[in-house]
């Protein structure tokens, strides 16, 4: 994941949804689809973040906002009913996000849940809250967290507040291939409904080449394969 690879990926995407009328992902049909990416972060504001945090964040993602961007954003909405067809009808948005500067904040909100909600990480539900620090909050209420508990792991994981079906997913095996897999399937979502077409389990990632993921890509212009976008 490079500067350039980002921009082009993101770019490419928000031009073929626009082609279908997408919005910026607050109002369907109004404005193109929002593409916002920072240049990266200096190494010293991400030991600052850290510091407050309390956390040591996970190498893939330390290596995305200090050589790629510190804060980026894409989002988008199809007009109502203007979506691609069965099996997919149900997708209608996108969205893929991340602030460092913002992770205390939206870290302490995550806890807040986490300890009042989910304070048992014995139980088996509330134990995939445990052990993540979350880099995006879905609108639903839900979280985009990697895995902090096992160094060797840093998987993306999904994390429901109220029993979704996409709870305790892992959508990449770390933050950097969570990117590229993301940009490969337009970066559908984030509600769990909306990507868990292109899964087969909660461990099977998100599968870009899959048969949804090509019908999906094809809806859009974007090309058959994944590496088309």
């Amino acid at each position: 994941m490079t500067p350039e690879r980002l921009h082009t990926n993101w770019t490419r995407i928000a031009a073929a949804l626009e082609r279908k009328g997408a919005g910026d992902g607050h109002q369907a049909g109004e404005g193109s689809p929002r593409v916002e990416i920072a240049p990266p972060a200096p190494r010293a504001l991400v030991d600052s973040v850290e510091t407050e945090l309390g956390v040591t964040l996970p190498q893939s993602f330390r290596d995305v906002v200090t050589k790629v961007s510190g804060n980026a954003t894409i989002s988008w909405q199809l007009p109502e009913g203007k979506g691609p067809p069965k099996p997919l009808h149900e997708v209608f948005s996108g969205e893929c996000s991340w602030d460092l500067q913002g992770l205390p904040e939206l870290y302490a909100r995550y806890r807040e849940w986490r300890d009042d909600l989910e304070s048992d990480p014995t139980d088996e539900y509330s134990a995939v809250w445990h052990g993540k620090i979350p880099f995006m909050a879905v609108p639903n209420g839900d979280y985009m967290t990697i895995d902090i508990a096992s160094p060797g792991e840093q998987a993306v994981v999904y994390v429901s507040h109220d029993d979704g079906r996409g709870h305790g997913y892992r959508l990449g095996s770390t933050f950097a291939d969570y990117l590229e897999r993301c940009a490969a399937l337009a970066c559908v979502g984030s509600e769990d409904w909306q990507w868990l077409p292109f899964t087969e389990g909660p461990d099977s990632l998100l599968l870009p080449d899959s048969e949804n993921a090509k019908q999906w890509r094809a809806w859009l212009g974007l090309g058959g394969s994944a590496g088309d976008v």
